[in-house]
């Protein structure tokens, strides 16, 4: 009778399968984390494109001013500023190179860089001067851009701050309301409510009366 022999086997089999698991599951890891920080950067390079457009926009608004303290520097009351790009050869023409000295600003910035024009007109903003109207300027921007530029120029949380205004319609359009959150403020941001000019609007102040 042959003797039944049995097959031992060696205690080094089936071992392998540990570190296979291993390198596995750390790949699931690697792959989840890169996901993951794909969707940030992508989120952290759109915050910093709308803090980029927000700074340059504001510095317009800034040269803006300064391109009309100027010509008020000069003798030229407030009310006398013209304020048009076609103008262009007075001394109280803002873009002419014997008044304030400017160029008219691009619109590349705005949110709709081909249709969208800079606004020049009158608001009588909450805690500035007396009741009369200031001198006011005004682009349409991207809600993401507005909420830098208030977070810039006027110290106010991201919630943009609305109004019933109709801030842009005409560049003889005087505003006589302005939302409390940007009172005495001389730049910022404000989302229109009304359906004349819907949108949020970059604001300026040009000169205080």
């Amino acid at each position: 009778m042959k003797q039944s022999i049995q097959t031992r086997f060696n205690h080094q089999a089936g071992i392998a399968i540990g570190p296979i698991l291993f390198v596995v599951a750390i790949l699931a890891i690697l792959a989840t984390a890169i996901a993951a920080g794909s969707s940030t950067f992508a989120t952290n390079a759109s915050s910093e494109t709308n803090r980029t457009n927000a700074g340059a926009i504001v510095q317009i608004g800034e040269t803006l001013k300064l391109g009309v303290d100027r010509i008020v520097g000069l003798g030229t009351p407030i009310t006398d500023v013209v304020i048009a790009p076609a103008n262009v050869s007075n001394t109280v023409d803002l873009f002419s190179q014997t008044g304030g000295g400017l160029v008219p600003p691009s619109t590349a910035l705005a949110a709709a860089p081909t249709t969208d024009t800079w606004i020049y007109s009158w608001a009588n903003v909450a805690s500035l001067g007396t009741n009369a109207l200031e001198r006011m300027a005004y682009l349409k921007v991207t809600s993401g851009v507005c909420d830098q530029i208030n977070a810039i120029a006027a110290n106010i949380p991201a919630a943009t701050p609305s109004a019933g205004l109709d801030l842009g319609a005409n560049v003889t359009a005087n505003i006589t309301a302005w939302p409390t959150e940007l009172a005495g403020k001389i730049s910022g941001c404000v989302r229109n409510l009304n359906t004349t000019t819907p949108g949020v609007w970059f604001f300026q102040v040009l000169a205080v009366q």
